[in-house]
């Protein structure tokens, strides 16, 4: 009888440690009984899924890693909430399940999460389960495999680090990744690392080492609200060094969810940015000092739109619908801008989410003329439309027709909330 891991067997019994789907095999060899000689019997093959009670839980842990002989490796799996995606505190206990070829020790006490390898070549198989409270149990494997090769690593700062990597909004900005990993080891400062994605992925790899970014891909690349299956688009980001010149080759698997743009997306993604609680700290204390407010109602007025958390003169509306930035002093950059040409004609350029996602945003772009201010008129179609990527467009409006002279003219852009 086999199983799969989800399960043990220990001759007819069959024990459940985990869930996922099992698949049991039962064989007879055939042989004789009572002077009767009988033929093997066909294989039987069941199959049939364990679900464990509680709420959706991912773990992350490398599936397989390779390192030098006689090194302490940190243990590190990161535990997710499987319909969030927010990072769940709980304890992880790790386990050696098995050894091939040559021993390896975990740590006790604060160290438990410490693997220190032996002096022989092999593979070590590590095993981390976690039960937290209200969440299904979750266990996962790692086989690390021990080289005679010089020691180096990828260090990855997961979601649960300030800055860290984690599922993103889409964004015409690039998203900075190369401080995100690091190698570690054996003088391995002056060795730099990769970065790869599948051509299906809604970004595109920039630059290289610590400078890696990743950017958005426009529409004539094929991105679109159809790209999406749902709220998310996954995809898998590759980090390695090849180990040349007699190092451990290394590499690592992150598989990242693009969010489908909205207010909460907006709102949840800057809580993990690693700005955001100095900057909440500041806005609380200019709240308390300027309206009287303090706790749960201070924090309220921090996450609306119609408030500037940061202080540069842009609410967090504005920041939101022109690809701004509401930790960060962005003032200009935000804002509408007047475009300047000699034909007597007003014109008005800014950024905004193009019309696949204004809906989710829950963003309505008016662009009006007037001249006298009191009186204004909507102009319905742009001059001009630039993709910008990230499901975002800089358009430029102009006025309908020219300003006559000894008249005036003027162009305008608001933005309601939904």
């Amino acid at each position: 009888m086999t199983t799969e891991r989800e399960t043990t067997v220990s001759g007819s019994t069959l024990t459940i440690v985990g869930p996922g789907t099992v698949t049991i095999k039962a064989n007879q060899s055939g042989g004789t009984v009572s002077s009767i000689n009988y033929s093997a019997a066909p294989e039987v093959e069941r199959s049939f899924t364990v679900t464990s009670i509680g709420k959706s839980l991912t773990m992350i842990f490398d599936s397989n890693i390779t390192l030098a002989k006689n090194v302490t490796y940190k243990l590190r799996a990161v535990l997710k909430d499987g319909l969030t995606g927010r990072v769940v505190s709980s304890p992880i206990t790790y386990s050696i399940v098995s050894t091939t070829g040559l021993g390896g020790t975990l740590g006790t006490g604060s160290d438990r999460d410490k693997l220190t390898t032996g002096n022989g070549i092999g593979t070590v198989r590590v095993k981390a389960s976690a039960s937290p409270t209200g969440y299904e149990s979750k266990f996962k494997y790692m086989d690390v495999n021990v080289t005679n090769d010089r020691d180096q690593r990828i260090m990855v700062r997961e979601g649960g680090d300030s800055g860290g990597l984690r599922d993103l909004p889409i964004s015409r900005r690039p998203v900075p990744i190369g401080l995100m990993f690091n190698l570690a080891g054996d003088s391995v400062t002056s060795r730099s690392l990769s970065f790869s994605v599948e051509n299906s992925a809604p970004v595109t790899v920039v630059g290289s080492g610590k400078d890696a970014k990743l950017v958005f891909k426009k529409a004539s690349d094929g991105f679109s609200k159809s790209s999406f299956t749902g709220d998310t688009i996954s995809f898998d980001l590759t980090v390695s060094n090849d180990g040349t010149g007699g190092y451990v080759p290394v590499s690592v698997t992150r598989t990242i969810n693009i969010k489908k743009p909205s207010k909460s997306a907006f709102f949840e993604d800057r809580k993990l940015d690693a700005r955001y609680e100095d900057v909440k700290t500041a806005a609380l204390s200019r709240i308390a000092a300027k309206k009287g407010l303090s706790g749960e109602k201070a924090l309220a007025l921090f996450n609306r739109d119609n408030y500037d958390s940061d202080g540069d003169g842009v609410s967090n509306l504005l920041e939101r619908a022109f690809g701004g930035d509401s930790l960060g002093n962005d003032s200009r950059s935000a804002r509408p801008a007047p475009v300047k040409k000699n034909d007597n004609y007003e014109y008005l350029s800014f950024d905004r989410y193009n019309s696949d996602f204004q809906a989710d945003m829950g963003l309505v772009y008016i662009v009006e003329e007037s001249s006298n201010r009191r009186t204004w008129t909507s102009i319905s179609s742009p001059l001009s439309t630039t993709d910008l990527g990230g499901g975002m467009e800089r358009v430029v409006y102009r006025t309908t027709s020219a300003t006559s002279a000894g008249s005036t003219q003027f162009i305008r852009v608001r933005v309601k909330a939904k």
